[in-house]
């Protein structure tokens, strides 16, 4: 039945709550989960007091081979996009930085995502350890899948592109197009920048050069020193909260 169901809702429903259709990739794990306990019956793993689990498995293939046609089919294939996903999922970034993979892309702008990752964490981890938990920050909540904030940082943060999980979309894209603003141009000065950040209690930005508020970081640094800076990342005080920074 749950198999079923799955094959049906996919086949004729798809998902609107972000641009691609996340119920489509997810919503199959369900009918995974099937195929994957029918499966066992075919493996019947050879028991003996120097076999491992995936040894014993393995010994086991030459006989699904034998029982048929659509059974080694099915497993070939399953071994073959296994191996794929394995691959592309570990290699990709690389490829990317190689050149290989084709950019501007999801991941990266540029052949740089080794060295840009590096420096986001290395700016997240200064927050965790030099300001602390206690803190609201912001990155520009116009970026999408913004890895190095999600991987690295353990801090609270007034929006990012996950939060229209939880919220209405007429509030995020309320608080995306108040807060981005910030990110999104040019500033002579701090002024405007440390209003946003008190009207929505933020008390730290992370700047990166993919964002055009980057082209204004030599004139802001003159008058406010950077909390932390690299090649890829700087992180400001803003607000009521530079007062004391």
């Amino acid at each position: 039945i749950l198999l079923g169901v799955v094959i049906v809702l996919l086949s004729f429903f798809r998902s609107s709550i972000i641009f691609i259709n996340d119920w489509g990739i997810r919503g199959w794990l369900l009918g995974q989960f099937v195929l994957l306990i029918w499966c066992t019956d075919l493996f019947k793993p050879v028991s003996s007091a120097s076999s491992t689990a995936i040894g014993s498995i393995f010994k086991t293939l030459p006989a699904i081979f034998r029982k048929g046609n659509i059974a080694r089919s099915l497993l070939i294939i399953g071994i073959m996009t296994t191996c794929l996903e394995a691959v592309a999922t570990r290699t990709w970034p690389m490829l990317v930085d190689l050149n290989v993979a084709g950019f501007p892309n999801d991941l990266s702008p540029d052949i740089n995502l080794g060295s840009r990752t590096h420096s986001g964490k290395l700016a997240y981890d200064f927050i965790d350890r030099r300001i602390g938990h206690d803190i609201v920050i912001q990155n520009n909540p116009y970026s999408v899948q913004d890895r190095p904030s999600g991987l690295y940082s353990s801090g609270q943060m007034a929006i990012s592109d996950r939060t229209d999980y939880g919220i209405s979309s007429s509030i995020f894209l309320s608080m995306q197009k108040g807060i981005g603003v910030v990110f999104e141009q040019n500033y002579s000065n701090w002024d405007g920048i440390d209003q946003i950040c008190n009207r929505y209690s933020i008390d730290v930005i992370v700047i990166n050069d993919t964002d055009r508020l980057w082209q204004s970081l030599s004139t802001l640094s003159t008058l406010r020193l950077p909390l932390y800076t690299n090649q890829y990342y700087a992180v400001f005080a803003c607000g009521d909260y530079s007062a004391i920074h």
